[in-house]
């Protein structure tokens, strides 16, 4: 397997596709990785600092890599490969973030780690994973899913596109507004977590054993099974429709209107 370390200084590489075989890469602290072109790397590592002038920065063929750095620049991010790569830097770079394959994870539990800001595609999983209050603000598309797998908050200021499943694994995913959610995306709220549901919002399904607050209309094509805690609290009336609405178990239904 071929690597590269950058342990001080920076390396320039003027063009694409000019280290090869992709390399397992690692960037030193304080170290500089200067891309003037698309570049391919097996896996990233390290706390160094990638600047790009454009074009695509490839990672993901080595399997598993954890990215401390900062990204920044006029490239894209792309993720390739059946492994995980964990971003925990500051990115800035303002290229478009493309998951083509395996999990693109932001943050590894603690209060750092962030997207660029250009548009998501999403054909695998998109993993957030911050202890803090967080903001998912990037247009999100494609056929893959999302998870919130951080103690904290995330929110989604924008619409999501994926129509693959939105999972709640711990902390609390709320939406900012109407129709956050794709309408063909299935939700799934493991124990413990919660959904805060901040306007009407359509689904396919909600699978939910953990608590699920709606201040506005659900609707779901397919079926609403509850087992956790299920709050309205809208400030007017409030409807749930769905092919299926199920309790299960413990479930527990609270409403504020009468």
């Amino acid at each position: 397997m071929q690597r590269l370390n950058v342990n001080s200084g920076t390396l320039q590489l003027d063009g694409s596709n000019q280290l090869g075989a992709a390399p397992a890469t690692t960037l030193a602290t304080g170290a500089t990785l200067a891309l003037n072109g698309s570049q391919t790397l097996g896996s990233l590592s390290g706390a160094g600092a990638i600047t790009a002038s454009g074009g695509t920065l490839t990672v993901g063929s080595l399997g598993d890599s954890q990215y401390d750095g900062a990204y920044s620049g006029a490239g894209a991010l792309r993720k390739e490969g059946t492994g995980k790569l964990i971003l925990t830097g500051n990115n800035s770079y303002t290229g478009t973030t493309q998951i083509a394959a395996g999990t693109l994870q932001v943050g590894a539990g603690g209060t750092s780690g962030s997207l660029g800001s250009g548009a998501v595609d999403n054909a695998g999983l998109l993993r957030l994973q911050r202890s803090d209050a967080a903001t998912l603000s990037q247009v999100v598309s494609g056929a893959g899913s999302i998870e919130q797998a951080g103690t904290g908050t995330l929110t989604l200021a924008t619409a999501l596109q994926t129509t693959g499943t939105t999972k709640v694994s711990k902390g609390i995913l709320a939406t900012a507004g109407d129709e956050r959610i794709a309408n063909t995306s299935s939700v799934v709220v493991d124990e413990g977590a919660m959904l805060t549901l901040g306007g009407n919002e359509t689904l396919a399904a909600l699978t939910s054993a953990g608590s699920v607050e709606l201040k506005g209309n659900l609707n779901a094509s397919g079926n609403v099974t509850i087992s956790g805690k299920l709050s309205l609290t809208g400030t007017g009336p409030q409807s749930l429709t769905a092919t299926r609405l199920e309790a299960t178990n413990a479930a527990n239904v609270l409403g504020s209107q009468p």
